[in-house]
């Protein structure tokens, strides 16, 4: 049998029961909720009214964390992400020491186990290349006057494997192009990255973090 309410000048909206056996009770919430909110069921009858929220696709950082000092990680990146893009704008040093981008875990940022290559462009110089086993690493672009743009895309490969390839360039009359790529395989689920120096500080720019979860 349904339950018919009647509208308030003709016809009616019926409310009628699936055909299966056993009892079933669905309590509603007390009030209206507000604009935009659905109904959900806490899946034992208690029904209440929820946000929609966006779950999946890319998460965009418009805000950006300040570059300072020998080291900055940003956390934040959750467990479901499987591509992430850290991007720098004006990043400048104090000195001319390479600066490298790590990917970490709950338990700190991973100073070991990665296949990484770095490496230059340019004109003038040829280029050259420097293997590193401790982070994604800057090489031969170093200067302290030298200020770098650009991005580094890390993709899950698989597990907790995660391959990284960036690219910057130089904004001044330096003709370089820095590079690198590689991966590294975490001891953890990632759930951040970090700027780091060997020597001296970073002194100027904003990174930006974006992360993708399917």
């Amino acid at each position: 049998m349904a339950l018919k309410l009647k509208g308030s000048t003709s016809g009616f909206t019926a409310i009628d029961a699936p055909a299966v056996a056993g009892d079933n009770t669905l309590v509603l919430p007390g009030g209206n909720g507000t604009s935009g909110q659905y109904l959900q069921t806490d899946g034992a009858g208690a029904l209440s009214w929820a946000t929609v929220t966006d779950t999946t696709g890319w998460t965009w950082d418009t805000t950006g964390t300040s570059l300072s000092g020998s080291s900055v990680s940003i956390t934040g990146i959750p467990s479901t992400a499987t591509q992430v893009i850290v991007g720098v704008r004006d990043l400048s040093q104090s000195d001319d020491a390479n600066w490298s981008l790590q990917a970490g875990t709950s338990s700190g940022l991973a100073s070991s186990g990665y296949a990484s290559q770095g490496y230059y462009l340019t004109v003038s110089n040829g280029n050259d290349f420097n293997a590193n086993s401790t982070s994604w690493q800057t090489f031969g672009g170093a200067a302290a006057s030298f200020e770098f743009n650009g991005t580094a895309h890390l993709t899950k490969l698989t597990g907790n494997v995660w391959f990284c390839e960036g690219a910057f360039s130089l904004a001044t009359s330096n003709n370089n192009v820095i590079r690198w790529q590689g991966h590294v395989e975490l001891g953890g689920t990632l759930d951040r990255v970090g700027f780091t120096k060997s020597s001296g500080n970073f002194d100027a720019g904003t990174a930006f973090v974006h992360y993708f979860s399917p």
